[in-house]
């Protein structure tokens, strides 16, 4: 949140004439995204405790850019897209179909909710699976 930052990257075509940006995929910028990961959490995060308008005048006084309060509205329901398609649909998991029989199985979840602005809130939850632990040399993992 502290200003423009400017880069050169490479557009690469593979045999198949599909392009494709790596420095983008490995820095994680969407296409056609302005700002970046951390500005659009942040704002969304101060749009669901203030009002946009005090949320765009905190973002004029503490960075050496601007922000219009309809900006700020635009972000966060964008932002809010994006937490829904991502918690929505993990392709990752397309292809498993098969089950199979393990002798541990690990579960730990985590959430956490985000309240949002007219009574609305946003809830996020994170999950991991283990099935055991591997020795490894003498450190188990």
């Amino acid at each position: 949140m502290f200003g423009t930052v400017t880069y050169v990257r490479r557009r690469m075509k593979n045999q198949a004439n599909d392009i494709r940006y790596p420095l983008d995929e490995f820095l994680g910028i969407r296409k056609g995204i302005r700002y970046s990961s951390l500005v659009l959490r942040n704002v969304s995060q101060l749009g669901s405790m203030m009002v946009y308008r005090h949320v765009s005048q905190a973002i004029d006084c503490l960075t050496s850019w601007r922000m219009s309060h309809q900006n700020v509205q635009q972000l966060v329901v964008k932002t809010g897209e994006l937490i829904q398609a991502k918690s929505t649909h993990e392709s990752r998991y397309d292809g498993i179909i098969t089950k199979k029989k393990v002798p541990y199985l690990y579960l730990e979840g985590d959430g956490v909710k985000i309240n949002g602005q007219k009574k609305q809130s946003l809830e996020v939850h994170r999950f991991q699976v283990c099935e055991g632990a591997r020795k490894s040399g003498t450190a188990r993992r």
